[in-house]
């Protein structure tokens, strides 16, 4: 363990300014979107909305993503991924910050659409960053260390996000409470714009116009590549909008959990995904890439049937943690493995696209979940999201494993 941490803290010391600008402007913003996250829905509830309500928000947030993720991509292919990533963290922090003050059911819809659009923009230009800004032995490296450390944050985040509704409920209503903690976050989102304003974005080919990029994409090899990463993305994200919006709702209305212990639930889930990340270069280099992605993947199925059955709560935290821990750590392997494989003109493109289908996945299932479970409860939608997410495991290995037995992974080590 000291070996794997002292080989992590050699190599981010190492990394350019440019890199550590980013990981201080990834920290602020994933700390506030923890904070945000782990208590909005529960803002809503307390203004009396229902879950078929809240589903209509994420699907709504999704559908955003999904039709500006393209544009957001050429523009970031175009302009520069640190022109890309301050447009993102400042409009997000605004729209945050407003959606902290309104009530009104028709401009919460919009302004969280808003939010949708601008948080894309952050989203979209991230891997083609580290793609830019490292050597490919750092790679893998950061990819991991990226994930750990937004895991990390939102654990922070969630823990914040959690205890200070609590703490202000001495001086002021629960509603109150809630609004002034999600100005907080929507602050913290918007200081993470500052280290980006320092970065020195790096020229490269890939800053091109739309039309360039058309010709690349008719390229039927490049489209092939492509198609085999967006599948199991868009797999992925069906399963997820099932049930990811609805997890502090879940444990709030199944085992009656405050908001603090929602929070420190959600914060020890990210705690175990920064380890287990950390731990996938290792796993890569044992098994490979593809393998690798797709023991995570199968590994997290298991604790969605025990979120689906049990009455007992402390087993409903356990799965809750585990899930979360082992399906999220395969996504820095899923990323190197798609920056890697696709070519160098399209890499922001070919981000863009698996975001889309992963959102497109929470445009449709938001609401449709939200129903399922308004009418008959959380179990339905945990047992549908383990055959999605099979179906993703089941898409890796087969399109990519000759990846492993060719033994690509060495190069990166």
């Amino acid at each position: 363990m000291f070996v794997l941490f002292h080989n992590y803290y050699t190599r981010l010391i190492r990394f350019s300014k440019n890199v550590k600008l980013y990981l201080l402007a990834l920290t602020l913003n994933s700390i506030g979107t923890g904070m945000f996250l782990v208590l909005y829905n529960l803002y809503l509830k307390e203004l009396q909305y229902n879950e078929a309500f809240v589903g209509r928000t994420v699907s709504l947030k999704a559908l955003a993503a999904v039709l500006i993720l393209l544009p957001a991509g050429v523009f970031s292919d175009r302009l520069g991924r640190r022109k890309a990533m301050i447009t993102g963290a400042v409009f997000s922090g605004i729209s945050f910050a407003i959606l902290s003050l309104l009530e009104d059911a028709n401009i919460i819809l919009i302004f969280i659409f808003c939010n949708g659009v601008f948080n894309s923009f952050f989203m979209v230009a991230q891997a083609p960053f580290i793609m830019e800004n490292t050597t490919p032995k750092e790679r893998i490296h950061l990819f991991s260390i990226n994930s750990a450390l937004m895991v990390g944050a939102w654990m922070l985040g969630n823990i914040i996000g959690g205890w200070i509704p609590d703490i202000l409920t001495y001086w002021f209503t629960t509603l109150v409470a809630m609004k002034i903690t999600l100005m907080i976050s929507a602050l913290i989102i918007f200081l993470g714009a500052v280290p980006l304003i320092k970065i020195r974005e790096i020229q490269t080919h890939q800053q091109r116009n739309f039309d360039e990029i058309i010709k690349m994409l008719r390229d039927k090899k490049e489209l092939l590549t492509l198609g085999k990463f967006i599948l199991p993305s868009a797999l992925v994200g069906f399963g997820a909008g099932l049930f990811v919006p609805y997890t502090n709702l879940y444990l709030a209305n199944q085992y009656g959990m405050t908001t603090s212990l929602i929070g420190i639930v959600m914060a020890l889930s990210q705690i175990m995904t920064a380890f287990a990340t950390l731990f996938a270069p290792v796993l890569v280099k044992q098994v490979g890439r593809v393998k690798g992605i797709f023991i995570f993947q199968m590994s997290s199925i298991p604790f969605l049937f025990i979120m689906a059955t049990t009455s007992n709560v402390f087993l409903a935290m356990v799965a809750v943690l585990l899930r979360t821990a082992l399906m999220n750590a395969a996504n820095p392997i899923t990323s190197n493995l798609m920056m890697e494989e696709v070519g160098d003109k399209v890499k922001g493109i070919a981000n863009s696209l698996s975001q889309m289908a992963f959102q497109l996945g929470w445009v449709v299932m938001g609401p449709i979940s939200g129903m399922i479970i308004a009418e008959y409860g959380y179990s339905y939608v945990f047992f549908l999201a383990m055959f999605f997410y099979l179906g993703s495991a089941l898409c890796y290995f087969i399109f990519f494993r000759h990846l492993d037995e060719e033994k690509v992974q060495s190069a990166i080590y």
